[in-house]
């Protein structure tokens, strides 16, 4: 599933006002465009933010390094929101990494996980994946 096994979290620090308020709005936008409602519908929206981006002329298209992170965001959040993971910051500066951790110390990096499915070396739909981190965490889907 690609989840880290339990760490050290000391090193984690809770999001800032600032950092939260961007995961809020990513998750305000993607709900008012229909991806929050389940996990298909997740998956249907990375789908479409992703043929999006494909079919945008190259030099018009945003980095592809902007919708992981974006995607990344709303995975974690979702995740976020039925289980007891809570979102926080390892490391610092543009090496920082947003992470989800929980009471237990595991850890999941949403944004990392997102990279691996954006770029095909998880072979799993979005909603698949988040599925299974549901089931694993909270016995939901």
């Amino acid at each position: 599933m690609n989840t880290d096994n339990p760490a050290d979290t000391q090193d984690i620090r809770p999001l800032t006002d600032e950092e939260q308020g961007w995961i809020d709005q990513n998750w305000q936008i993607a709900s008012g465009q229909g991806m929050t409602k389940d996990t298909d519908s997740l998956t249907l929206g990375y789908q479409a933010a992703r043929g999006k981006w494909e079919l945008a002329p190259a030099d018009d298209r945003p980095r592809a390094e902007h919708s992981v992170v974006g995607l990344g965001a709303l995975i974690g959040q979702y995740i976020c929101n039925f289980t007891d993971f809570e979102w926080g910051v390892r490391g610092e500066g543009s090496s920082a990494q947003w992470v989800l951790t929980n009471p237990d110390g595991e850890i999941i990096e949403p944004m990392q996980r997102m990279a691996e499915l954006w770029s095909g070396s998880m072979k799993k739909t979005v909603g698949g994946y988040v599925d299974e981190v549901l089931e694993k965490y909270s016995g939901e889907r």
